[in-house]
């Protein structure tokens, strides 16, 4: 989110200073895919990313009405958290359990609003690839994503659902068991109803991408990076203009306490496989909770795949390592290994571990833009985030908005109008 918010406000002509309290990230480094990731979902985490209409829509649905207060191997829950929440992750799980308990809202609402954002957001890429094609260079592999049907969530069900958010001409593709099985060769299907639909959309190799955006912004002049170094305070910095772009708050700051309380973590898993049968595609399995969506992507050499999947609440305490994380890790695994055993055998021997990323999410699924003034009053402050893991999707339509903001421009083409809809005081995150 960071990186697109410095290319589009660069790219306009605004000299931007991005700070990171990390290292400079180096590609194809061996040494990192065996650590716990502490950069977020974006420059650490999973090398793979889908892009579609339905991605990353609102979690608060129904069936996890009372999700985060259950464990894992309690009717899968999200919990991994032993000891008692704290007051600003009860406020949360309150409201995301609230929100949950109206689904006519959820569905009718959020989830035509997110699938917009996510459209333009698609929109919005292919736009930049056309202009900026060497950003996009060596990391966009497929132009299609294979939803996977089974008995517990029908092929009818799934197409209903898909065609609800998109458009006639699009062209969704009914696919057969046998046609699933061709396209995802060594894939496991033991429900003999399965089935398949294929939706547009892309996957992409994002840290390739995020090293040629970083090469992109270097060769600008009105761009300077200043790696390893930490924010205290706000008063540390000159700058007229403060962008947060981070996924969680670190900051102590009461000018974003309620951006503590309205954006919590939620740690996924993912492992990277030996790619046994040379898949080619992209896919999407939806699994029982915890687990969720399995998302499954080949690398851009198609040497490994990329799984990803599991919904543990965490708060801001990062990754909680408990007996309950334990047992996810291994639901994980056993799922994964149903659907693609040769792979799994395979990473048995290669021993590349699972690892985590935390997803900033908020109770209604829907990202944030907030616009602040720090108390000095010489400074104007905003926080773009909270996007649900669709940091990448969404994260060039939260750019262009921010943009807006900043230009004040109130042309017809500009997306300001979206921002009362993303603010910080929307009424589905007051906790007061």
């Amino acid at each position: 989110m960071g990186l697109v918010a410095a290319f589009f406000l660069s790219e306009s002509g605004y000299r931007v200073t991005i700070i990171d309290e990390h290292n400079c990230p180096k590609p194809k480094s061996v040494s990192s895919e065996n650590e716990i990731c502490c950069r977020g979902t974006t420059l650490d985490g999973c090398d793979a990313r889908h892009a579609s209409i339905t991605e990353t829509m609102p979690h608060a649905v129904f069936y996890r009405i009372d999700s985060l207060r259950k464990y894992p191997l309690d009717r899968g829950g999200w919990r991994i958290i032993r000891d008692q929440f704290n007051n600003q992750e009860l406020v949360w799980i309150d409201r995301f359990s609230e929100l949950a308990g109206y689904p006519e809202l959820v569905v009718n609402l959020f989830n035509r609003f997110v699938s917009n954002i996510n459209r333009r957001g698609i929109e919005l890429w292919e736009e930049m690839s056309k202009v900026y094609s060497q950003i996009i260079q060596d990391t966009i592999k497929n132009r299609r994503i294979i939803k996977i049907c089974s008995l517990s969530n029908p092929i009818r069900t799934v197409a209903l659902y898909q065609a609800k958010y998109h458009r006639s001409e699009e062209n969704l593709l009914m696919l057969s068991r046998s046609q699933v099985l061709e396209k995802i060769p060594g894939l496991v299907l033991r429900d003999g109803d399965a089935a398949g639909i294929e939706v547009p959309g892309f996957t992409i190799n994002h840290l390739k991408l995020c090293q040629n955006m970083i090469e992109f912004l270097e060769k600008n002049p009105n761009v300077k990076f200043k790696w390893s170094t930490q924010v205290c305070s706000i008063d540390d910095i000159s700058s007229s203009k403060i962008i947060f772009a981070s996924s969680l708050n670190r900051l102590d700051s009461p000018l974003l306490n309620n951006v503590s309380l309205a954006v919590q973590g939620v740690l996924g898993c993912w492992t990277k496989l030996p790619n046994v049968h040379l898949i080619k595609n992209g896919f999407k399995i939806a699994e029982k909770e915890p687990i969720g969506v399995i998302n499954v992507t080949p690398s851009y050499d198609e040497q490994h795949l990329y799984a990803t999947g599991c919904f543990a609440f965490c708060g801001q305490r990062g990754i909680v390592q408990s007996l309950y994380l334990d047992q996810l890790i291994e639901l994980f695994y056993s799922t994964i290994r149903s659907y693609l055993p040769d792979e799994i055998d395979a990473n048995e021997s290669e021993i590349l571990p699972t690892k985590f990323c935390i997803r900033p999410m908020t109770p209604d699924g829907m990202p944030i833009i907030a616009q602040l003034t720090a108390d000095n009053n010489r400074q104007q402050v905003y926080f773009i985030g909270g996007t649900n893991a669709g940091g990448f999707v969404q994260s060039p339509v939260l750019a262009t908005i921010l943009l807006d903001l900043i230009q004040g421009s109130k042309s017809d083409t500009n997306l300001r109008h979206i921002y009362r809809s993303l603010r910080l005081d929307r009424n589905t995150l007051l906790f007061n």
